[in-house]
């Protein structure tokens, strides 16, 4: 699955993002709770104007997942989906989620 992912992501780069599309869906197919990959079809879907299925695939990915920075990637990615699609409602709503999930982060001891 792994494979998948890191294969999806070079071809995205040289063939475009429908080919990327293929390898992300075949590494979420062998296990649907893949989160990268999760996130990178979610990318790959908004690149090719599948606002929807962005969406989806992101949302999924928050359920998923713990990490603030994977929830703040995918609440982003969900806010350009809806900007995209000209739904000013809710991408203001997805980015006061962003908002929420950025100022509760731990800060990084420097």
């Amino acid at each position: 699955m792994r494979s998948q992912l890191y294969i999806g992501m070079k071809k995205k780069y040289s063939f475009g993002y429908n080919v990327a599309i293929s390898y992300f869906e075949a590494a979420i197919k062998k296990d649907p709770k893949y989160i990268p990959a999760l996130s990178n079809l979610g990318i790959a879907y908004q690149k090719v104007g599948q606002y929807d299925k962005a969406i989806k695939a992101a949302m999924q990915a928050i359920e998923l997942t713990s990490k603030p920075n994977q929830k703040a990637s995918s609440h982003y990615n969900i806010a350009k989906a809806y900007e995209k699609k000209k739904d000013g409602l809710r991408h203001y709503k997805t980015i006061k989620k962003l908002r929420v999930i950025e100022n509760t982060k731990p800060m990084k001891k420097g």
